[in-house]
This record gives structure tokens, C-alpha cells and sequence, in this order.
């Protein structure tokens, strides 16, 4: 059966009699093949063109309605169930590479119907995520059950239920020239995917890479107006008040409800007498809470912070956080409990450090960021240019008394 200069197949017919074919026999078949032949060959093209109709459909469905969606997590939701209906999926990974951090991210990962949270980690040496990070292009895998056995773990990323799967497809998502991440499909059964399958995928990868943009430049927009209604907020206490307990008071409520904080406290520290005191603690379960002053030399996050000059961001272990805080410094007051995430900043006024605005909260409900502690410092600088104009308030009434 030939097609072009190609061999697409043969076609033969059999006989147990002797000499039952000739030249004219062999003529014939020769015509017939031709025919099937090419018969075979529109058939192939008409079913390709079909399923390319079908999958650019498909596409251009999947990205008018991804399109109109601004929360990544829908976004990917809805890749999820589309892709699921047109192409054998075990698992759906997505995973977003961080190249400042070297992490990839999984805000997607689905094993036979169930959802996994898997936390950030770096690719895994020889891992097939890995390599798309390397290469940029797509991965293509069919693996017999004895052909999985032969292969290192390593090469599969320990995601999901952690079992090894016989298909694998991974495709690049591109920024530009740049790959930022990958959505692989993968199957327990053999010989699930094709060429045709990663031609379908990279059309969607594509269209969710703009989806993805879209959705973080908007939740970055929406991200920096909430940011400066609370500087502005901030702000407004800050220039309104004439006392220190109003305007810790003030500031105190504002930055408990914009960091989710279980505790807040603003410290100030006397650099002559090498003291910090705590005008302000309130804590969630314990309201106003009375601390005692403590010398700079006694240690504590704290102290920490005003000899560094510098923020302090710390997620200590979850399920036991006091001993790894305990060994950091941190210390308690109140109900005497350690949360297992903190953030504290310096209050600096021209070239001094004047004191401490700390929040802290549990990493289930809120863990913090560098966006926080950029934002916590921005609104320290507020906060500290406020406490210096009421002190020399004070102090001018104080000398024309």
C-alpha cells in the first residue's frame, strides 16, 4: 500500500492451490491496493482534520472562558475538568518555576479525582520537570510496568499518590521567551498519549499562560489599592493624634485587621538607657496586655531586630513551633502560646532605630510574606516620623510650661 514515495501497509491475498495466480492477478491487486491505498490515506486525513477541528475547538473555547476569569485557582480548575473530558487523565500537575527562590510552585495537583496540596520544592535532579525547566520542550513518555520498574525514582516527582505512571506528557508554559512552568498529564495505563495529545496541550498551555498573567497582574493591582488604603488609613491616624496611646491605639486596630494578626505590638527602645519598652501589646485572646520593659542586652526578637536594623520574617514548624521560636528568641506573654509565624520591622527615624512594630499570626490563617514585610515597613516609617512629632509635641509644651 503505497502512498507517494511511502509504504504505508500491504495487502495480500492467499491461495492453496498451486499456480493460482498470474501476472494479470498481481496487475490487479496492484490496482486495487493503489485505490485502497488512497482511499485509506483521505481517511486518515479526513479523521485528522476532524480531530484537529475538534481540538482547535476545544482550544478556542477553553480561552474565551478562561479569558474572562481573574482567579488563578478557576482558572486552573477549568483546564482541569475541560482536559479531563478529551484526553485520559490520572493525574494533573501544574508547576510554576520561581527562579528566585529555585521552588516550584504546585497550585494544581489532581490524582485519579482527588486534589493534593503539595508544598514548594525545588525540581528534583533528573526529574522530567527538571528537564522541561532545562529544555523548555515537551516530554513525551510511554512506559511499559516493566520499564517503570527499571527506572531511577528520582525521575518521577513524588506528587499526588506518589505511584509511577506508564504516560507521561509534560509541556512548557512560556512568558515570552522564558519558561516559567509546566502542566504535565500522566496515566497508570501504557500508550495513552501521542504526539497529537502534546500538540493539544502546548495549544492550551499556551492560552493559560496569558490566562495565569492576566490573573496575577490583576490580583496585583487589586493587591497594591488595598495596600494604599491602608497607608492612607495609616496615615490619616498617624497625622490626627497628639498622644502615643491614641495613635497606637489607632494603628494597633488597623494592623490587626489588614495582617490577620493574632498579636501586634509596637516597641520603643531609649538608646541612653539601652531600654525597650512595649507601649502597645494586644493580643487576640488577651486584649490589652501590660509588658514589662527589658534591656536591649537581654536578648529576644526584639532586641534582634533594633541591633540589625534590618526585618525579621520567620515561619517556624507548625505542628510544634515553641522549640525552634524558643531557640530564635522569641519569648511570650499572655496565655503564654508561641505562634508559628512572625514579622517584625524597625522603627527608624533619620539614622536611628527608635523601635519595633511587630505582627504575628498562625501560618493556617496567615503566612506572612515579603509583600507583607515590605508593606509593615512602609507603614513603620508612617508610624515612626508620627511618634517623633508627638514626642516634640510633648516636649516643646514641656518647656513652655
Amino acid at each position: 500500500l503505497q502512498i507517494g514515495p511511502r509504504i504505508a501497509g500491504v495487502m495480500s491475498i492467499q491461495s492453496y492451490q498451486f499456480n493460482a495466480y498470474g501476472e494479470q492477478e498481481t496487475d490487479l491487486l496492484i490496482g486495487i491496493a493503489n485505490h485502497v491505498a488512497v482511499a485509506l490515506e483521505n481517511a486518515r486525513l479526513y479523521a485528522e482534520a476532524q480531530l484537529r477541528a475538534e481540538q482547535m475547538a476545544l482550544i478556542n473555547h477553553l480561552a474565551e472562558t478562561v479569558a474572562q476569569q481573574l482567579d488563578p485557582n478557576q482558572v486552573l480548575d477549568t483546564v482541569y475538568q475541560q482536559v479531563q473530558e478529551v484526553i485520559p487523565t490520572g493525574a494533573f500537575i501544574v508547576g510554576l518555576w520561581d527562579e528566585q527562590s529555585g521552588m516550584v510552585h504546585y497550585p494544581m495537583v489532581y490524582d485519579q479525582g482527588e486534589r493534593f496540596d503539595e508544598v514548594d520544592a525545588p525540581p528534583v535532579p533528573g526529574s522530567y520537570m527538571e528537564q522541561i525547566l532545562q529544555t523548555g520542550e515537551p516530554i513525551l513518555v510511554n512506559h511499559t510496568t516493566d520499564e517503570i520498574a527499571g527506572i531511577e525514582h528520582q525521575t518521577f516527582a513524588s506528587l499526588g499518590q506518589q505511584k509511577r505512571p506508564n504516560s507521561i506528557m509534560f509541556v512548557p508554559l512560556y512568558s515570552g521567551a522564558r519558561v516559567i512552568g509546566a502542566i504535565s498529564l500522566q496515566n497508570y495505563a501504557g500508550h495513552q498519549y501521542n504526539q497529537s495529545d502534546i500538540q493539544l496541550l502546548s495549544g492550551i498551555a499556551n492560552h493559560v499562560t496569558v490566562a495565569l498573567e492576566n490573573a496575577r497582574l490583576f490580583t496585583q493591582t487589586e493587591q497594591r489599592a488595598a495596600e494604599l488604603a491602608i497607608i492612607n488609613a495609616v496615615s490619616e491616624v498617624a497625622s490626627s493624634q497628639l498622644n502615643l496611646p491614641d495613635l497606637f491605639n489607632g494603628v494597633g486596630n488597623l494592623l490587626h485587621d489588614t495582617f490577620n494578626a493574632e498579636s501586634v505590638y509596637i516597641a520603643l527602645y531609649d538608646r541612653q538607657k539601652e531600654l525597650i519598652t512595649f507601649p502597645y501589646f494586644h493580643s487576640n485572646e488577651d486584649g490589652i496586655l501590660t509588658v514589662a520593659p527589658c534591656s536591649i542586652n537581654d536578648g529576644g526578637l526584639t532586641a534582634k531586630i533594633v541591633e540589625s536594623r534590618a526585618p525579621l520574617l520567620r515561619l517556624w514548624e507548625q505542628e510544634n513551633p515553641s522549640e525552634e521560636a524558643v531557640s530564635e528568641g522569641a519569648k511570650t506573654v499572655g496565655d503564654g502560646r508561641y505562634t508559628d509565624c512572625y514579622l517584625g520591622v524597625p522603627m527608624i527615624v533619620g539614622n536611628e532605630v527608635i523601635g519595633v512594630l511587630a505582627v504575628s499570626s498562625y501560618q493556617a490563617v496567615r503566612a506572612y510574606q515579603e509583600q507583607d514585610q515590605r508593606l509593615l515597613g512602609i507603614l513603620a516609617g508612617t508610624i515612626s516620623v508620627a511618634v517623633q512629632n508627638i514626642q516634640q509635641f510633648h516636649d516643646t509644651q514641656r518647656r513652655a510650661e
